[in-house]
């Protein structure tokens, strides 16, 4: 996994880097994801979004396609269209939503369905797992949606059952 960052002086050394990573796995059997993400992965998504805008993303996923990536981890833009718009950049490479710092579970389950809707193949989003006070429920949420294809609010409700009946396992430390 190579994250790709785009901004500043920096920049052609990481697409050289992004590019020799693309051959060295290629030569070796290995994937390689590219996180083609804003840079900095603490920010809130919305701000980052407002700040570099969804051009940067849209090139940032464009170059990771061509320089070698065999998947895409990239940050929601803000909207599904967006998204979509990601995903075309991606030019048949599976792309996954990146969650970014941790948001509510409605958001996150939100959009999900969105980047699904947009051609996303699932999601990478540790930080709303690993915080999440029942981390084994909220992925049981997401991969209802992503799995089953079922709707946020019907994923969100079945979470907040799940809580709700005690029945939710793997409370976080």
């Amino acid at each position: 996994m190579l994250y790709v960052s785009l901004e500043g002086d920096d920049e052609p050394q990481m697409l050289r880097t992004l590019a020799e990573a693309g051959r060295e796995c290629e030569r070796l059997g290995v994937p390689l994801i590219a996180e083609a993400e804003f840079p900095t992965t603490y920010a809130s998504v919305d701000g980052l979004a407002s700040q570099y805008g969804l051009e940067y993303l849209e090139r940032n996923v464009r170059l990771c396609a061509e320089l070698g990536a065999d998947l895409i981890k990239t940050n929601w833009p803000g909207n599904e269209q967006g998204f979509a718009r990601l995903v075309r950049a991606a030019n048949g490479l599976p792309v996954v939503h990146a969650g970014g710092s941790r948001i509510s579970d409605v958001d996150l389950l939100e959009r999900q369905e969105a980047a699904m809707r947009a051609g996303a193949i699932g999601c990478s989003v540790g930080r709303n797992i690993f915080m999440h006070p029942h981390p084994e429920a909220m992925t049981r949420a997401l991969a209802a949606v992503i799995r089953e294809g079922v709707s946020a609010a019907e994923a969100a409700a079945g979470l907040e059952r799940e809580l709700e009946s005690g029945r939710a396992t793997g409370t976080a430390a």
